[in-house]
C-alpha cells in the first residue's frame, strides 16, 4: 500500500476543501473510470479484487454524467490522509500521479454540473481559475486569490491577474502576434525562425535539450492488407533507407537532431549501447528487391505502393513530401493522405468502440520528457495504450515487469532489453527530434520550463 498525506489549507475554486475525501474521489475516478487517461498506468497495480463489479459496470455507460463510485482500494485514513492498496510493487506510481491528467478537480462542482458541463467550465485548485472558453478561439483564466503557494519573494502566487490562451494554429501568425505585442508568450517556434527570434531584442528564446518532440514514422502492425505486415522486413527497409540527418537539418534547422531510439539522452534509462539503424540505402534497396523477387504481385511498376497518412499540419505536410522522395529511392511509391485531426486520429488510433486503425504507415510526433519511462512506453507500446499506433503488443510482459521493479539498475536493464527487442520488431522509425522551445516578450520575467513540457505561468510577471 501507498500512504499519501494531503497538503493542508487548500481549497478548490468553488470553496470545496482539498482533503482526504476529495482526494479519494479524485483517485477513484483516475483509477476506475473507464475513460480515465491514466487507467492503463495506474489501475493495473491497484488491488481491485474486492470491488463491486456491478457498480464498475455502470461506469461504462458513455452517457453517465456523474461519478459516484467509491472503491475499497482507496481508503480514507483520516481527514488529511489516504491509502491506496496495491496488488504489486509499482515504481511509476508517484510519477503517474504527478502528471497533468491527475490534477485534482472539485467533486462538488462535478456532481452539481455533470460531466458535459464540467468539461466546458472546469473547477480545480490551481493558481488560476477558469473564466471563459470560446471553442477554437480562446480560454481565459483569472488569478485565484486563495491559492496556497508563495513565490521566492514570499509574495502570494500567481503574480499576474489574468491569462488568455489563444488558439493560433499557424506558426508564422503566432510569431507575428508576439512581435506585435498582441501576445507575450508562445511555444514551438519552427526551426527556420529560431535564428531571427534569437537576434530580436524584443523577444527571449528558451529551449531544452531533454524535452521535445520525437518525429516518428509508425507502421500498422496488424492491417492484413498492408505489405508491411505480410513482409515485416520491409519495415527495416524504411529504417535503413531514411536519411535522418537530412530530415533533421531540412525540417528542424538548428532545433532538429537525428533520432535513433525510443529513449533519448536525458532519460533516466537511456543506454548508449542500444542498437539503432544507421543510414544504409543499398541495404534498404536490397531488402525491397528481395521481397519483390519473392512476391512480384506486391509491386506495381517496379515499386511497392503504400499509403502515407499525415495530419494536416505545415511541418508534417512538408515532411511527407521529403519522405515520398526518400521512399522512392528505397523502392516504394507513396501516396500521401492528408487528414484533419479528428479523421487522422480515427484512422491511426484504435479508439474503444470505434472502427478504424487500418492504415499502412503514418507520421506522428510524440512528446519526450525525462519523466518516469513507464508512462510514454505504456502509451505507445502497451496493448491498452492510448497511442498504440502499431496495434500490436509484443512488449506487455516486459513493460509490466519493468514497472514492477523498484531497483533502478534492474529497471534500466529491463528497458535496455526493450530497446533491443524494439530494434528487432521495428514498429516505429525514430526519425528526428525537435527540442522543445518557448519564446516570450522581453517584458515578461520569471519564466522557467516545467518538467514534461507543461507551462507554469504562476511565477511570471510583466515589467
Amino acid at each position: 500500500a501507498v500512504t499519501l498525506k494531503i497538503q493542508k489549507g487548500i481549497t478548490f475554486h468553488d470553496g470545496t476543501p482539498w482533503d482526504a475525501k476529495a482526494a479519494k474521489w479524485n483517485l477513484d475516478r483516475v483509477i476506475f473510470h473507464p475513460q480515465s487517461r491514466l487507467r492503463g498506468s495506474i489501475a493495473i497495480a491497484v488491488d481491485a479484487k474486492g470491488e463491486d463489479n456491478a457498480a464498475l459496470e455502470k461506469l461504462k455507460d458513455p452517457n453517465l454524467e456523474t461519478f459516484e463510485f467509491s472503491s475499497k482500494a482507496v481508503e480514507v485514513v483520516d481527514d488529511m490522509t489516504v491509502r491506496v492498496k496495491l496488488s504489486r510493487p509499482w515504481a511509476p506510481l508517484i510519477s503517474s500521479l504527478s502528471e497533468g491528467a491527475t490534477y485534482p478537480v472539485s467533486p462538488t462542482a462535478f456532481a452539481k454540473m455533470g460531466k458535459t458541463a464540467f468539461g466546458k467550465a472546469p473547477v480545480g485548485a490551481g493558481p488560476f481559475k477558469f473564466v471563459e472558453w470560446v471553442p477554437n478561439t480562446r480560454v481565459a483564466l483569472e488569478k485565484f486569490p486563495e491559492y496556497w503557494r508563495k513565490g521566492a519573494d514570499g509574495q502570494a502566487l500567481p503574480y499576474v491577474d489574468k491569462l488568455v490562451y489563444r488558439l493560433v494554429i499557424d506558426d508564422s501568425v503566432r510569431l507575428l502576434e508576439l512581435k506585435s505585442g498582441n501576445a507575450q508568450f508562445m511555444d514551438t517556434v519552427q526551426g527556420k525562425d529560431i535564428a531571427a527570434v534569437k537576434s530580436d531584442p524584443s523577444m527571449v528564446f528558451v529551449d531544452s535539450e531533454e524535452q521535445g518532440l520525437s518525429k516518428r514514422l509508425t507502421f500498422d502492425g496488424k492491417n492484413p492488407a498492408s505489405p508491411l505486415v505480410k513482409y515485416p522486413e520491409l519495415r527495416k527497409a524504411f529504417q535503413y533507407g531514411l536519411d535522418r540527418e537530412a530530415l533533421a537539418k531540412t525540417l528542424g534547422f538548428e532545433a532538429g537532431t537525428p533520432d535513433k531510439t525510443f529513449f533519448r539522452p536525458g532519460s533516466p534509462v537511456y543506454d548508449a549501447s542500444t542498437p539503432f539503424y544507421a543510414y544504409d540505402l543499398p541495404k534498404a534497396q536490397q531488402i525491397v528487391k528481395d521481397v519483390i523477387a519473392k512476391d512480384p504481385a506486391v509491386a506495381k511498376d517496379g515499386k511497392i505502393p503504400l499509403m502515407l497518412t499525415v495530419i494536416s499540419r505545415a511541418v508534417d505536410r512538408q515532411q511527407s513530401e521529403i519522405l515520398k522522395q526518400m521512399a522512392a529511392n528505397i523502392g516504394f511509391n507513396l501516396d500521401i493522405e492528408i487528414l484533419e485531426r479528428a479523421a487522422y486520429v480515427a484512422k491511426i488510433v484504435q479508439l474503444p468502440g470505434k472502427p478504424g486503425a487500418d492504415y499502412n504507415i503514418s507520421t506522428v510526433q510524440n512528446p519526450v520528457t525525462p519523466l518516469d519511462p513507464d508512462s510514454s512506453l505504456r502509451a505507445y507500446y502497451y496493448s491498452s495504450g492510448g497511442q498504440n499506433y502499431p496495434h500490436v503488443a509484443p512488449f506487455d510482459e516486459l513493460i509490466d515487469k519493468a514497472a514492477g521493479t523498484l531497483d533502478p539498475a534492474e529497471r534500466k536493464k529491463l528497458y535496455t532489453d526493450f530497446g533491443k527487442q524494439d530494434y528487432e520488431q521495428s514498429l516505429m522509425v525514430y526519425m528526428w527530434f525537435q527540442k522543445n522551445n518557448w519564446v516570450h516578450s522581453a517584458k515578461l520575467k520569471g519564466f522557467t520550463p516545467g518538467n514534461g513540457g507543461a507551462w507554469n505561468l504562476s511565477n511570471v510577471w510583466l515589467e
